[in-house]
């Protein structure tokens, strides 16, 4: 199944619920996540219940249908969108239909999955842990060694009445069991691990992507005598269920105080890479792009960052961040493709006192994010396996965010 998962968690101070929703896709745009948060404020008044934050990831899974626009009728959209707008047309264009209404059904969804937490409410305790998922995961570049790849952040919510736990947990790897090619709709091992833990003890689970950069599975499954899609089936089952199995064997001990602080800021990129400008001038993704006083392009789009129990957060993050780029350059032992450093320390130490932990490709989805040193525009393409500049906003993308990400942390701790 493809679903949109939800957990809505306030601390009755007064200043309104976060809600966390995570949407079994490729990227949701900010266009999309502002369509959500409509719906969900509007509701929000006509029932009276104070909300503080809307946060709505992409679990990033390859194989589910395209809820971000990158995947359709890529030629059709490219010459018709060129029409339609010498025209100032803004209509579907034909033969769209099917993949205008999945644009729309989703973001209902979404919206009746806040609806339906909201409503699903009660009082209880959170928990927190640590977890390494690095036993089955690896880095296809070869730069990050398994001791290297950082744990991630676990949360467990208790109900007072003893009903159904929820687990909220963000996973550096990458949902591809399934290729994006292969014909089926699924959500490759989040499903399986979902499942795990319904049937074991009947919990919930959101799980958010964490820096997944090029992060994939690594794990051996024993696929002889099975068709290629029972081998897919099969590799992502397994993987997920360790991942659940590692979640249920965490030491939820650490209980949080009641405590929720966040803040939000919206940036305006300037987006380097003119592939991605052309794709969204022409509609082939609905990103917005702004034309400023000169003339430059800007993308709108927004960070932000969400805190528990004062001891630790999430950095919540537009893009797809690489593991370095966050955790600092020192797991990759400071690779570079131009010869220069890369300049800032860790951002998951950027509040005393408290361990951030990131959250990507969240409130949008701005493709990926690599230090500025090691962006090597179609460095791949001629031998260099280095990183996706092709799917990235630009080379300095790392350092804008970076930048961005601690003047907002500087203005939240004043």
């Amino acid at each position: 199944d493809q679903r949109v998962r939800v957990a809505v968690i306030d601390d009755n101070s007064g200043e309104g619920a976060v809600v966390m929703g995570a949407v079994d896709g490729m990227g949701v745009t900010s266009t999309d996540v502002r369509a959500i948060r409509a719906g969900v404020l509007a509701y929000c008044e006509e029932i009276g219940f104070d909300v503080a934050s809307i946060n709505f990831s992409a679990t990033h899974a390859h194989s589910v249908l395209d809820t971000q626009g990158v995947s359709t009728e890529f030629f059709k959209k490219l010459l018709l969108n060129f029409a339609y707008n010498a025209m100032g047309k803004t209509e579907s264009l034909p033969g769209m239909e099917a993949a205008d209404y999945f644009k729309e059904y989703f973001i209902a969804q979404s919206i009746e999955a806040v609806k339906q937490a909201i409503a699903d409410m009660e009082s209880g305790k959170l928990y927190f842990d640590e977890i390494d998922f690095s036993d089955f995961i690896k880095d296809k570049r070869g730069l990050i060694a398994k001791e290297d790849v950082p744990a991630t952040a676990a949360l467990c919510f208790v109900p007072d009445s003893g009903s159904e736990m929820t687990y909220i947990t963000d996973i550096t790897c990458h949902a591809t069991s399934f290729s994006a090619s292969n014909g089926l709709v699924g959500s490759d091992y989040i499903y399986y691990m979902d499942q795990y833990l319904k049937e074991q003890t009947g919990a919930n689970l959101v799980m958010v992507p964490g820096a997944v950069g090029q992060m994939s599975r690594d794990i051996e499954v024993d696929t002889t005598g099975m068709t290629e899609w029972e081998d897919m089936g099969a590799s992502a089952k397994a993987l997920g269920t360790e991942f659940a199995k590692l979640v249920l064997a965490a030491d939820f001990e650490n209980e949080l105080d009641p405590v929720l602080n966040v803040t939000h800021k919206e940036i305006f990129i300037t987006p380097e890479n003119s592939i991605l400008v052309l794709a969204c001038e022409v509609r082939l993704v609905n990103n917005k792009v702004f034309l400023d006083n000169n003339g430059d392009a800007l993308m709108p789009s927004e960070m932000g960052y969400l805190e528990f129990g004062n001891e630790f957060a999430f950095a919540i993050m537009p893009a797809e961040f690489y593991p370095e780029t966050f955790w600092d350059d020192e797991i990759t032992n400071g690779t570079t493709w131009d010869g220069t450093e890369w300049p800032y320390d860790s951002l998951s130490e950027a509040v005393e006192g408290v361990t951030i932990y990131p959250i990507s490709i969240t409130n949008d989805a701005l493709g990926y994010v690599l230090t500025d040193n090691n962006f090597a525009f179609m460095g791949h393409i001629i031998g260099e396996e280095i990183a996706d500049e092709l799917l990235s906003v630009g080379k300095h993308m790392g350092s804008f965010l970076a930048d961005e990400y601690y003047e907002m942390i500087e203005d939240f701790v004043k």
